[in-house]
């Protein structure tokens, strides 16, 4: 308490922490914090996250949410996931942005429902099962997602769901009825707290008759309006032009209602590379000289990213 420095190892850290918060040391706390944040990976996060949520350290909480929704899957099958205690699991299992396929969640939830019945003296059979998991965690599995296959070889087995349920489901998934009973059918939303993973939007099919001027754009300015229910990350914009233009100005700006929160200027060119073949071209742009390969079709003047 009385020096400068600490010597911190994921041994000794989280005790450290613990004093700190007791004897109200913030900068010793926050040494911790920072520590834990960057030391985090799938292996620990349900290891650190209990207790970063018990000593109230946001920025930790938040860092390891970040980690649970950009690597589900990866977290999900650690040692720490099994012993988690039921509220950070209800927490879990509801969340729309986990990155996982919704059968390997179900194996993770199932198998969690197995460890507590144990815990508890109780058989792992499938009554027991959902009595522990309660009727909101099990309505949260959003079993419609999963594909006919997954459903029959890995839910059916686990006798979580009564037989009406796994009836309605097998004719969803089957196309026989539209009837989900009872559950979600919309897949979760992954989102990328560092853009690791891109989702590419495209405006239009194709670009034929859009363009009309010398330099090959749009004329005068376009709008595109979205909306958002979450908070995303604006990665960047493609600009589509014709083939041979050079030095178009172009300007780009966003816009949150009235407020400009960014913009960028510069010049435009596009200039063939390669056609490899009669049907398609492959065309390098460029925007203050950062280059972009786009393939090109001659028939449809579809722009895809290559």
């Amino acid at each position: 308490m009385y020096s400068d420095e600490v010597n911190l190892s994921g041994s000794n850290v989280m005790g450290v922490l613990y004093l700190a918060k007791k004897y109200i040391v913030p900068s010793l706390a926050e040494n911790c914090s920072k520590y834990l944040s960057k030391n985090l990976d799938p292996s620990n996060v349900f290891s650190i996250l209990p207790s970063a949520q018990k000593y109230e350290e946001k920025d930790l909480v938040d860092r390891c949410w970040e980690m649970i929704d950009e690597q589900t899957a990866e977290a999900v099958e650690s040692d720490g996931f099994a012993t988690i205690q039921r509220s950070l699991f209800e927490s879990l299992v509801v969340r729309d942005t986990l990155r996982i396929k919704e059968v390997k969640l179900f194996k993770a939830v199932d198998l969690w429902a197995t460890n507590e019945c144990e815990r508890q003296g109780l058989g792992a059979d499938g009554a027991n099962k959902r009595r522990i998991l309660g009727e909101e965690t099990v309505k949260a599995i959003r079993f419609p997602t999963m594909t006919l296959e997954d459903f029959a070889s890995v839910v059916l087995d686990s006798k979580i769901l009564n037989s009406d349920e796994v009836s309605s489901i097998i004719k969803y998934l089957s196309s026989v009825s539209s009837s989900t009973g009872g559950f979600s059918d919309s897949e979760r939303s992954p989102i990328s707290h560092t853009c690791g993973d891109i989702q590419r939007c495209y405006r239009f099919k194709n670009f034929r008759g859009l363009l009309s001027d010398e330099c090959g754009m749009i004329p005068a300015f376009r709008v595109i309006e979205f909306f958002a229910d979450r908070d995303l990350w604006l990665h960047g914009v493609y600009i589509c032009g014709i083939s041979s233009i050079s030095n178009c100005p172009i300007e780009l700006s966003l816009w949150n209602k009235k407020r400009k929160l960014t913009e960028v200027s510069g010049k435009f060119s596009a200039e063939i590379v390669h056609r490899p073949n009669e049907k398609t071209k492959l065309m390098k742009t460029t925007v203050q000289g950062i280059q972009e390969e786009i393939l090109e079709s001659l028939n449809q003047a579809d722009t895809l990213p290559r």
